[in-house]
């Protein structure tokens, strides 16, 4: 067991992925986890606003509000319905705002009101591992992996789509 960038670098965690044949599972933060950090921030006087993962992707989001009774008045949870990249502009954004002297309560508000103008489409180099993850057939991912298929991704109301297919990487 290990927490990501923490007890795992990611360069070690891609190396593993890379040799073995089983794919890692996650779990996420549990509702103590959360508590623990919002207790050192309400000790020290701060207030934190927390970008959570999409909820239609994650529990992480449900942890986090569990975890917030009793700090309301110092942590702010918002459910970004955002991964990866979508995510960070999220939050290269609230700390823009935090730079400009925004309250951890506006900060959360205007990504409230933002987070549906972030859009974020990706595509696969390898369809490995959606095979070896059960989301595409062995023999899907053969016809796909010869005819160099790529299926471009999206977020869409924070769950991950398919938005279409391409031929080879200048096509995605």
């Amino acid at each position: 067991v290990f927490r990501a960038g923490i007890d795992l670098p990611h360069e070690v965690f891609y190396h593993k992925l890379a040799e073995t044949d089983v794919l890692p599972t996650t779990s996420q933060p549990t509702p103590y986890d959360f508590e623990t950090a919002y207790q050192q921030v309400k000790d020290s006087g701060d207030e934190a606003v927390v970008l959570c993962v999409s909820s239609a992707l994650s529990g992480t989001f449900q942890s986090a509000i569990i975890a917030r009774e009793g700090f309301e008045d110092c942590i702010y949870v918002v459910d970004t319905k955002a991964v990866s990249l979508a995510q960070r502009i999220l939050l290269d954004y609230a700390i823009s705002l935090k730079k400009h002297g925004a309250s951890a309560k506006e900060i959360s508000c205007e990504l409230e009101r933002k987070k549906a103008d972030v859009c974020a489409y990706g595509a696969v180099d390898t369809l490995e591992y959606l095979i070896k993850g059960g989301r595409l057939s062995k023999a899907a991912g053969a016809v796909g992996s010869m005819l160099g298929i790529r299926p471009v991704l999206c977020l869409a109301d924070g769950a991950l789509m398919v938005a279409g297919k391409a031929r080879g990487h200048k096509g995605a």
